[in-house]
């Protein structure tokens, strides 16, 4: 078996236990009441488990497009790559839900067997790709790759796709698929800002100093020669953000706001500002612990749990940030930068970042091929790394949002 079809395999048998998990979850534990879906679908007793939260609004996009009302949770939060696509693929299953069902699950598979081919394009072994393929899956965040409804699985297989073909040299391709990326979320100008330092690079307009001080040790591109810039090291970044500027025109001239996005927000109490990026409300929850007085102390201690572990999890991805540069190339690490930053600065209590992390790809194809050394601790990591995804999964269908 060739190890692009292992990759499948490994795919579609961690996705069969996801499934499973989330229909006996959902048939044996129940739901809570204010997580089921807004939408009914042909098989929700069995596949409900896939679609909860956003994925109603998700799905609502695709139905019916967006709609805007001042001081009001509206639609326009989220990007349209993914609802488009659930469009697009509705008549060709019958029924919108499903649909996101098929593109996530296509997309999370499309994404392994890309991630697969990054990997040996990188020069990582066999071995070595086994692990970190595993890493990548089993990564508790990363059930969002199996089915879930909603955006994260088209966004990870956006960027993997950009920068395969990148790596092919195929520049103007790698833009046009980023547009997927960049309509897709806001942290898609990471994948911009990435194509472009990976271009100069590539192109020698960026490069690490002569001799042997800590900045050439570290491959880190200091020094600039604008005479070797040439357009295709600058237009494929350009072309990849033209999905956030399609999106930021349609809001304009739809409603006169382009980063209505933004602004609506606060509505959905992600408010910009200073009290945001202080984290005030995780601290509020660290020294009160009762989250505004809405949740019992149980039900707090478990998302004071989680969010603490999101922050870790952001914490260890910008820490592997020069790591990333000197393994991978600093175009790979200023996507893994740009990624972490938006996330550590848009999210008010770090609710959301462990999700945000998945895209962050060179990260875990790293830690992958570190423990791939120590096949004891490899095990371990995965092992437990598989059982608290199970976990995820379970309380995710069952309408407790952790992730």
């Amino acid at each position: 078996m060739e190890g692009w079809q292992r990759a499948v395999l490994a795919f579609i048998v961690i996705a069969a236990v996801m499934w499973t998990v989330q229909a006996v979850t959902i048939r044996w534990w129940g739901v809570k009441p204010e997580s089921v879906p807004p939408i009914s679908f042909p098989g929700q007793e069995w596949l409900g488990g896939l679609f909860r939260w956003d994925g109603g609004w998700y799905s609502g996009i695709a139905r019916d497009g967006y709609s805007w009302a001042p001081r009001t949770q509206a639609n326009v939060a989220f990007f349209p790559s993914f609802p488009l696509a659930q469009r697009l693929v509705t008549p060709l299953v019958g029924d919108v839900v499903i649909a996101g069902i098929v593109v996530s699950t296509l997309s999370g598979l499309a994404a392994t067997v890309a991630l697969w081919v990054w990997m040996g394009r990188v020069g990582l072994g066999e071995a070595q790709r086994r692990t970190a393929l595993l890493v990548t899956l089993l990564y508790p965040y990363g059930v969002f790759l199996f089915g879930v409804v909603y955006g994260d699985a088209l966004f990870v297989l956006a960027c993997l796709g950009a920068f395969l073909l990148a790596e092919w040299r195929h520049w103007w391709l790698a833009g046009v698929v980023g547009i997927v990326a960049t309509a897709g979320r806001p942290t898609g100008i990471a994948l911009s800002v990435g194509l472009l330092v990976l271009a100069l690079e590539r192109g020698g307009t960026l490069a690490p100093p002569e001799g042997d001080g800590l900045l050439a040790r570290w491959k880190v591109p200091v020094r600039v020669d604008l005479h070797r810039l040439r357009a295709w090291q600058v237009v494929p970044a350009v072309i990849s953000a033209g999905g956030l500027a399609a999106y930021c025109f349609y809001l304009w001239n739809r409603w006169g706001d382009p980063l209505l996005f933004s602004t609506t927000q606060k509505y959905w109490g992600q408010p910009s500002g200073w009290r945001t990026w202080v984290k005030q409300e995780y601290f509020h929850l660290v020294f009160h612990s009762d989250y505004a007085g809405m949740l019992s102390r149980p039900q707090s201690g478990l998302i004071l749990g989680t969010r603490t572990l999101q922050g870790l999890v952001l914490l260890a991805v910008f820490v592997s940030v020069p790591l990333v540069g000197r393994r991978f190339g600093w175009g790979y690490a200023m996507f893994v930068l740009t990624l972490v930053a938006i996330a550590m600065v848009g999210t008010k209590d770090f609710h959301g970042g462990g999700r945000y992390m998945m895209a962050a790809f060179p990260v875990f194809v790293l830690l992958g091929e570190r423990l791939s050394a120590r096949p004891a601790i490899a095990r371990a990591w995965i092992i437990t790394s598989a059982l608290v995804a199970v976990a995820m999964m379970s309380f995710y269908a069952h309408g407790v949002y952790l992730t």
